[in-house]
């Protein structure tokens, strides 16, 4: 299934506002101005430019013409004022980190969230343009069982909510034949069958399967929610995908506070058009209707 065309579709539904930070690099910046150009002209949102006061100067100082419904905000906190907006305004329907540093953006949205860790689910694409959802991303998100049993369980809520039935590979450190061969990877691999066999039996309706250390099997039977064995590997498959593989990330979502209506997209702050186009995107197609 293409998630992308799927997002796009309900997103010209809806009359949202979005906000999205700006970074200091006026390259990206203007990258995220064209693609927010491109939202408004194709969907009847509006979107709000955040940055800082000395990018916001020099963007005004290009004079550009701009539809209305695209407006800059200029803040010493760009960070801080997406998410005060977002959870205590309730000015904003989504947001999007853009071009702002990660560590500063997820320290707000703990903190106005009041989240303890936050886990986030990334919408990928292969290079023959397979879509999957991604659990794991993050290097600090997945190191123990019971942070893995919780990803899944918000995924599978997740995407029951967008209307998507869930077809979950798991992944793990090696294959099971590999057990002996070194005991971190006995324990990751014995984690993840652990993991398998419990969502099982809570969700017997859904096609949950162990993939063992095999990622290809699990694109080829075209599974549409794979979870890494763990945080670092997850971040390495993403990068190696995306960034030499000829793959494609459209951003990922912060999933605890979907789960709470607060709609947070992440995305690289060096993201290409495709990547900032994506995230637009999947902050509107995941709406309430």
């Amino acid at each position: 299934m293409n998630f992308l065309t799927y997002f796009k579709e309900k997103a010209k539904k809806f009359e949202r506002i979005i906000g999205i930070g700006l970074s200091n690099d006026i390259e990206i910046t203007e990258n995220i101005i064209q693609i927010a150009k491109k939202i408004v002209k194709s969907t009847k949102n509006e979107v709000l430019l955040v940055g800082d006061h000395s990018t916001i100067d020099v963007i005004k100082k290009k004079k550009q013409k701009l539809n209305k419904n695209i407006k800059f905000i200029a803040s010493s906190e760009p960070a801080n004022f997406l998410a005060h907006q977002l959870f205590q305004e309730h000015s904003l329907d989504a947001i999007i980190r853009g071009g702002l540093s990660s560590s500063e953006f997820i320290k707000k949205i703990k903190n106005f969230g009041k989240y303890e860790k936050i886990n986030r689910l990334a919408l990928l694409e292969t290079n023959t343009g397979k879509q999957f959802f991604f659990a794991g991303v993050g290097i600090d998100e997945i190191n123990n069982f019971e942070q893995k049993f919780e990803l899944m369980q918000n995924s599978i809520v997740f995407l029951n909510k967008i209307g998507i039935t869930p077809k979950i590979g798991i992944l793990s450190g090696g294959r099971n034949s590999d057990l002996g061969r070194d005991s971190w990877i006995d324990e990751n691999i014995k984690s993840s069958i652990r993991l398998e066999e419990k969502l099982i039996e809570l969700y017997p309706n859904i096609t949950i399967k162990h993939y063992q250390i095999l990622i290809e099997a699990a694109i080829s039977d075209n599974v549409n929610l794979i979870l890494a064995p763990e945080g670092i590997a997850g971040n390495l498959i993403y990068r190696t995908l995306v960034h030499l593989g000829g793959g494609r990330s459209y951003g990922a979502i912060y999933l605890k506070s979907y789960n709470n209506n607060k709609i947070i997209i992440d995305c690289s702050r060096i993201a290409p058009k495709f990547e900032i186009e994506g995230a637009f995107y999947f902050a509107l197609g995941v709406q309430s209707e």
